[in-house]
């Protein structure tokens, strides 16, 4: 059985996903899968799948039509073979050394081992960016398999940041223990869905809920309006600073 299972959630990304499977190819150790998720993609990014899956078989994929990336998640977790984990965008790519060596610190009682990421903007602007308890990007934890299961995979009814509402989940139950260390395990690339500007709306609604959902908000509509503005600045600023090569 791998020790770890790496889903990747794809749909159109022939131009990036290349550099993401050779990440994986590439990892410093032999006992890991690749569970690629395509929802039926219109350019060629099936037949680039067919090339790694016919090279190694520690690749697999399915391409179907789904209900977004955390459905893919879902179907991704479900198929999987490994005792751990992993979520790798298809424009994000591994660190040789990373997943191991995190993997090196597991013990029977953690349930989520959280590293830390290269976070990449498009000028080339690059920043570290570590784990702290449940908080950070989800590229920078591990979870065992049976801990996604036994909360119910991703809310798919949570279209930009279900992701964050599974470690929340995680956090608010105390069940759950995670362990984190200053081990860089992938470059993250800070240019998906929830980072343009025209989706600030959806994902501070959605922190809303969320916050709600597991009962974390005293004051709900400061809590929304101070989320909003905050957001847009934060993605202004960046889109001004880091943007524009």
């Amino acid at each position: 059985m791998p020790k770890i299972s790496i889903i990747i959630a794809t749909f159109n990304a022939a131009k990036t996903l290349r550099t993401a499977l050779d990440s994986v190819s590439g990892l410093q150790m032999k006992d890991w899968e690749c569970v690629i998720v395509d929802g039926a993609s219109k350019d060629n990014t099936v037949e680039i799948i067919r090339e790694y899956v016919d090279a190694d078989s520690r690749f697999r994929y399915v391409s179907e039509s789904d209900k977004g990336i955390y459905d893919a998640f879902n179907k991704g977790w479900k198929m999987a073979r490994g005792e751990w984990i992993y979520y790798l965008g298809g424009d994000d790519q591994l660190t040789p050394h990373g997943i191991p060596d995190l993997l090196a610190n597991e013990c029977p009682e953690f349930d989520l081992l959280g590293g830390s990421v290269f976070l990449l903007w498009p000028n080339g602007r690059q920043k570290k960016q570590l784990s702290q308890g449940y908080r950070g990007c989800h590229q920078a934890y591990l979870t065992r398999r049976t801990t996604i299961q036994q909360v119910g995979g991703f809310d798919i009814s949570y279209k930009i940041i279900a992701d964050f509402e599974m470690l929340t989940k995680l956090a608010v139950s105390k069940k759950y223990v995670v362990a984190n260390y200053d081990i860089p395990i992938a470059y993250f690339f800070v240019g998906g869905e929830s980072q343009k500007l025209g989706s600030v709306f959806t994902l501070c609604k959605e922190r809303y809920l969320i916050s709600g959902k597991h009962h974390l908000r005293k004051f709900p509509l400061l809590h929304f309006l101070y989320s909003f503005f905050r957001t847009l600045v934060v993605r202004i600023v960046h889109k001004a600073l880091y943007t524009n090569r």
